[in-house]
């Protein structure tokens, strides 16, 4: 199935859905906004005329919702934690800004599948996780200390 989206003739989108997932992309420049399985999954991407949008599935359902940023607001997780080395080949290092007990953390490939999920007690505020045992691709770590933040993690 195939859907046009326009959102002030800045941004033509096309949704494809085609067995389990659902592409979306800018057919004007060819490039990809998003990929999809038709479980929940969902991602924040910034559009060409400066404005954000939430784009997801549900279901089997594509979403998209304009998102309103604000400046002022800040995520002290992700502002004041430190992964590295990203791209890696086997271990990534965080370093949490966390005070609670214990963290859980979830890992999921580009297509929303999850590959991992932990629960592990915070000791001494970092994390240490192998990605050796993956296929190279493109990862989204997502840590849960009192509220889950979101990393890419790219693994060569």
């Amino acid at each position: 199935m195939v859907n046009d989206i326009e959102f002030n003739n800045d941004d033509k989108l096309m949704s494809l859905t085609y067995g389990e997932f659902i592409n979306v992309f800018n057919y004007e420049i060819d490039e990809i906004y998003a990929s999809f399985n038709t479980g929940t999954t969902y991602g924040q991407y910034k559009l060409s005329n400066n404005k954000n949008l939430m784009i997801g599935s549900v279901e089997g359902y594509l979403l998209l919702h304009p998102v309103t940023l604000s400046s002022v607001e800040t995520n002290t997780l992700k502002s004041q934690t430190t992964i590295s080395p990203n791209p890696t080949s086997s271990i990534v290092n965080i370093d949490l800004n966390c005070s609670e007990p214990l963290v859980d953390y979830q890992i999921t490939d580009i297509n929303g599948a999850s590959v991992s999920q932990t629960t592990i007690a915070n000791q001494f505020g970092s994390l240490q996780i192998d990605f050796s045992a993956y296929p190279t691709g493109v990862y989204f770590l997502t840590i849960n200390c009192k509220e889950p933040v979101t990393y890419k993690i790219i693994k060569e």
